[in-house]
């Protein structure tokens, strides 16, 4: 603090917050490629090493006269964000420096760069429906629209794949994204650039009805091992299983979660682990195994409660809600059922996963309990905080399934 006020009195001052800038814009510039890959071993701890000075560097460069390079840097730093599960504050950094950047003052390169991570960082619009997917959409537009202007096809590329990642909630098979991720892949081999080549594999192959998909998915894993992204690695698998609950086929989702589950656990950050377990639980709960759900569920919640995670916590208070209409503690049910509608603010989850929790758990309950009451119990649910929902998941004085 006392280093700081004299920093501040000293008239070089800005020449030296100047230089702070400019070499952990440079930092950031070498580690970025490497995310993803094999070099992230050694970059990511860097990376997180010198968040504070990252973080200064960005907040110096808005309020001080320099936001075009706080936008070079935010655009830089999508995937650290991401990897770190601080989506929601590399959104903010981003963000703001788009409010502050004159556009005309920038290059287009780092415009379009901050549009794509927008697009990326927004973990809220992969769960987006209604209004709020096409404004998603429009955004991922303009970001691909700017990138095209660049004549960089690494660009073009990675805006598509922002678009693909949007269509993950549509209907088998999903046109859309593999129409997109197929250019996005002509783009990338154009570019050579391995990592974009392996996430178009990879949103291609989910993008198929999970019965189908079985050589695209061996070469977007194969690609991706290669590659050394581990956690995009663990996504697949994930969310190809999702893609088999979706189609109501929860048999082949327990194989695709114990390729996904160990690489989770390894990893080293809570939020692909959090997913797996969210899914891990609904393919239990669709296959029968309720001890199995009601252990993968509690993990989840656990984690969105150790980590603050909202945006994950919908499908682990939905999924202990069923397993309580199975024991017969409705009013629990409702609540937990409630709660999260409004954790997170998103959907709990896509339209063919809920019909089918609807119609195996919640519809029989709400019929059984009878609306007056189930409706009531919901809308307390729905009132609880973040916390609050988490608590009464979670709490010791609820039986457990028996096994």
């Amino acid at each position: 603090e006392y280093a700081g006020q004299r920093l501040d009195a000293d008239p070089q001052a800005r020449e030296v917050h100047e230089r702070h800038c400019r070499h952990y814009l440079a930092l950031v510039e070498r580690a970025e490629p490497e995310l993803f890959t094999h070099g992230e071993a050694e970059w990511l701890p860097r990376l997180e090493a010198e968040i504070d000075n990252l973080r200064a560097a960005l907040d110096w460069s808005l309020h001080h006269g320099e936001p075009a390079l706080a936008l070079r840097m935010a655009g830089l730093l999508a995937m650290f964000w991401e990897i770190s599960s601080r989506n929601a504050e590399g959104l903010e950094w981003v963000e703001a420096a788009l409010d502050r950047v004159n556009a005309d003052a920038v290059p287009i390169e780092d415009q379009a760069r901050a549009l794509r991570a927008r697009v990326h960082l927004d973990e809220a619009t992969l769960f987006a429906t209604g209004a709020a997917l096409e404004h998603a959409r429009a955004r991922a537009a303009d970001a691909l629209a700017l990138s095209r202007r660049t004549g960089d096809p690494a660009a073009v590329a990675d805006a598509l794949l922002g678009l693909a990642a949007l269509e993950m909630g549509g209907t088998f098979p999903q046109q859309r994204r593999r129409a997109l991720a197929e250019e996005a892949l002509a783009h990338a081999r154009e570019a050579d650039d391995a990592r974009l080549i392996a996430f178009a594999l990879m949103h291609s192959a989910l993008g198929r009805s999970p019965e189908q998909s079985e050589p695209e998915m061996q070469r977007a894993a194969e690609a991706l091992r290669a590659l050394g992204a581990t956690r995009i690695l663990i996504w697949l698998y994930s969310n190809a299983a999702y893609g088999a609950l979706k189609t109501g086929h929860p048999e082949l989702a327990r194989p695709l979660l114990d390729q996904a589950t160990p690489l989770a656990r390894e990893a080293g950050t809570p939020s692909p682990l959090a997913y797996v377990c969210g899914n891990t639980g609904l393919e239990a709960l669709f296959n029968g195994d309720l001890a199995r759900a009601s252990d993968a569920f509690h993990e989840q919640l656990q984690l969105c409660q150790e980590h603050v995670m909202p945006l994950v916590a919908p499908e682990g208070l939905a999924g202990l809600a069923a397993i309580a209409t199975r024991r017969g503690d409705l009013e629990h049910a409702a609540q937990l059922l409630g709660a999260a509608t409004t954790t997170g603010h998103r959907a709990i989850a896509d339209a063919e996963v809920m019909a089918q929790l609807e119609e195996q758990f919640f519809g029989p309950a709400r019929a059984t309990y009878g609306d007056e009451r189930w409706n009531k119990a919901e809308a307390e649910g729905a009132r609880l905080s973040f916390e609050h929902a988490i608590a009464l998941a979670l709490s010791p004085d609820r039986s457990q399934p028996s096994r």
